[in-house]
């Protein structure tokens, strides 16, 4: 991301519009489908198609089904993101997808001036201590990792090409979406800053499929 992109977005998230949902960790670089059926969310949607479609997907507290209609707590590291296709149904009904942008992290939330919650959230930055370069064994193990996953599972070609051909930092959450299904292992992939061990998380999970042999990444 651009520092010019970047900065829109980091202001952007001072005034975040909040989706918590139970068990649901967004990655980003993935892209999460949703069907909005509560009359707060339709009205979340409706707002932000009517601006910049940005919100935040936080996952919420365990207890959470005592003040579901409140405001239960959520993890305080969200994903942010940006609606990129909708369709309203008849009744205000909206299915939707939304890009993930990046990773926020909730200071406080605003006064309830709307139905559903909004939030001040700061922009995170991945760290990566030994700069851009020091990805590039990381990114060079997981596309060696991904082409033996091919030879033991050619039927995965069209999905892990890409990967394989041109891998970037962002496979590594592409990855990671896939490998990492527990609730509490995404959350707590998703609050590591550092990049480069997010890649090591990807890397033992690549591993960890190839040992099995018989499972794909996206049934691991």
């Amino acid at each position: 991301m651009n520092p010019g992109v970047f900065s829109e977005l980091a202001e952007d998230c001072r005034k975040l519009p909040l989706f918590p949902l139970p068990n649901v960790v967004f990655i980003p670089n993935t892209v999460v489908p949703l069907h909005v059926f509560e009359a707060r969310y339709r009205d979340l949607v409706r707002d932000c198609l009517a601006d910049k479609r940005l919100l935040g997907i936080p996952t919420l507290l365990s207890g959470w089904e005592s003040d579901y209609d409140g405001r239960p707590p959520v993890q305080s590291i969200a994903g942010v993101g940006r609606i990129i296709q909708h369709h309203r149904f008849p009744d205000g009904r909206y299915n939707i997808a939304v890009e993930g942008l990046g990773r926020v992290r909730l200071n406080h939330e605003l006064p309830p001036d709307q139905t559903y919650r909004i939030a001040s959230a700061t922009l995170l930055v991945d760290q990566l201590p030994g700069g851009a370069d020091s990805m590039k064994p990381h990114l060079s193990r997981i596309r060696i990792l991904l082409m033996q996953i091919l030879a033991i599972h050619p039927k995965l070609q069209p999905r892990l090409e890409g990967m394989i051909d041109d891998p970037k930092p962002r496979i590594i959450d592409e990855l990671a979406h896939l490998l990492i299904q527990d609730a509490r292992e995404r959350q707590q992939y998703l609050e590591q800053d550092r990049l480069d061990l997010r890649a090591e998380l990807v890397l033992t999970g690549l591993a960890g499929v190839l040992s099995r042999g018989s499972e794909s990444p996206a049934e691991a």
